[in-house]
């Protein structure tokens, strides 16, 4: 997940660090330790920058590409448009009808790790969004609280993730697809997800 030297996506109140984020300070070198180092230093960041009342990124580190400042190291960036359909229910909207959020959070998880694991195909990852889509559906009758929130984070951003993987049709990294096995020069490049939200604002995240 690309993110400024503050830890702040291009996704408002989305953050990361350690693992899943890219600053951009180590290039492509995504050794171990560096991703150590990353989580002790950023997640530091991290946790000033909240406080300080920061809403939105800066044009700093890898984010700088994504904001349209530059490109780093020569890597494009390619829209992967999300329709606002995608998007978990508005928890204003919420009726007070009880789901069990700890036994829908355990189905998508699994759901997840099988279909858009290592190793994927459009096949299981297609299986891994109908799950997504299902339970984004059922979480629309949930009790509004703190899982039925953190679970709806994670369908906004399981989405992404399948958005991302389908459209990526080769095999790099760590990630192999298994009806593309190569790696395609063509995609050598970072996927940056928008999307027209409620209010029908142009997001990118």
């Amino acid at each position: 997940m690309v993110t400024d030297l503050w830890g702040a996506t291009a996704l408002p109140g989305l953050w990361a660090v350690g693992e899943v984020a890219c600053t951009g300070v180590h290039g492509a070198n995504r050794l171990a330790s560096n991703s150590l180092l990353e989580g002790m230093v950023f997640g530091a960041r991290l946790a000033e920058r909240i406080p300080s009342g920061a809403r939105s990124p800066e044009p700093s580190g890898a984010l700088r590409a994504v904001l349209g400042e530059e490109s780093i190291d020569g890597i494009e960036c390619t829209e992967v448009a999300q329709p606002a359909t995608s998007l978990p229910p508005d928890p204003d909207r919420w009726p007070d009808v009880d789901v069990d959020v700890t036994k829908l959070r355990d189905t998508v998880q699994r759901a997840m790790t099988r279909g858009a694991g290592v190793v994927r195909s459009a096949e299981s990852l297609a299986g891994a969004r109908a799950v997504v889509e299902d339970a984004t559906a059922a979480l629309g009758g949930a009790t509004a609280s703190v899982g039925a929130g953190e679970l709806a984070n994670l369908l906004r951003l399981a989405d992404a993730l399948l958005a991302s993987a389908l459209a990526r049709t080769e095999t790099r990294g760590a990630h192999a697809r298994r009806e593309y096995p190569e790696t395609d020069p063509a995609w050598r490049r970072r996927l940056v997800h928008g999307h027209v939200g409620r209010d029908g604002e142009d997001r990118r995240g």
